[in-house]
């Protein structure tokens, strides 16, 4: 029943707009053609009716390439939304691989400094502005850090810690800040940093900067392990 009435309805619509586009059309004969002949009036009526079928088949085609159009970015916007949802799961597993990396059970960091002949191994990827963590050859840490800017410089080479201060103020950058300092050249040195949001990126004066955290961790590993069994290696 219900569909025998929505068939009705739309009967009666289609009729009544059929009624209506033939009134209209008549009443444009009337106006056009007052008082001519009945074949110049059914010759108008002729143009009048083609001209509304060319227009109804123009709004058809106009409604189908607008329809066309919201399915193509409708699309594109899925495909917009997948390739942010790829983006975040990838830097979600970056994320989560780094922090893995990052961890170590307090045990086996005992366990493998119990050896007196440890050897300590600090390796700084400049192009990466990494800093990965050996004892004996096995990775403990790998850190974000930040390194000298343009206009500044972080040597390259092998090095030695050749001093360590827990708490050192620069004299040549208005008496910065610097906990968990080891020297390796000059006044070049490993140090904990409060900027954090730079970690990753190259912003330093030429020191090698760390999570606060971080540096106090490597300042303990080479206070346990001694200046001569460590090593401070800078590669790009």
């Amino acid at each position: 029943m219900l569909k025998i009435f929505i068939g009705f309805l739309l009967t009666i619509m289609f009729t009544s707009s059929v009624l209506s586009a033939n009134n209209a059309i008549e009443a444009r004969v009337d106006q056009i053609a007052k008082g001519a002949s009945a074949k110049i009036r059914a010759e108008i009526r002729r143009t009048l009716y083609s001209q509304m079928r060319v227009v109804e088949r123009a709004k058809i085609r106009h409604r189908r390439l607008e329809e066309a159009e919201r399915n193509g970015e409708r699309a594109k916007q899925k495909e917009r939304q997948k390739a942010q949802r790829l983006r975040y799961a990838k830097r979600q597993k970056h994320r989560r691989s780094s922090k893995k990396q990052e961890r170590i059970s307090t045990h086996e960091a005992v366990k493998k400094l119990t050896y007196y002949d440890s050897n300590l191994l600090a390796k700084i990827d400049l192009s990466l502005q990494r800093m990965y963590v050996y004892l004996k050859g096995d990775l403990l840490y790998s850190w974000k850090v930040s390194t000298g800017r343009k206009g500044y410089y972080t040597p390259t080479g092998n090095y030695k810690p050749k001093r360590m201060t827990k708490m050192h103020y620069s004299r040549k950058y208005h008496n910065a800040a610097m906990p968990y300092s080891v020297f390796f050249r000059g006044g070049y040195a490993i140090h904990g940093t409060n900027s954090v949001k730079n970690l990753g990126k190259k912003a330093s004066h030429g020191c090698i900067r760390l999570k606060t955290a971080n540096a106090k961790k490597l300042y303990a590993l080479i206070k346990k392990v001694g200046k001569s069994n460590s090593k401070i290696k800078i590669v790009h």
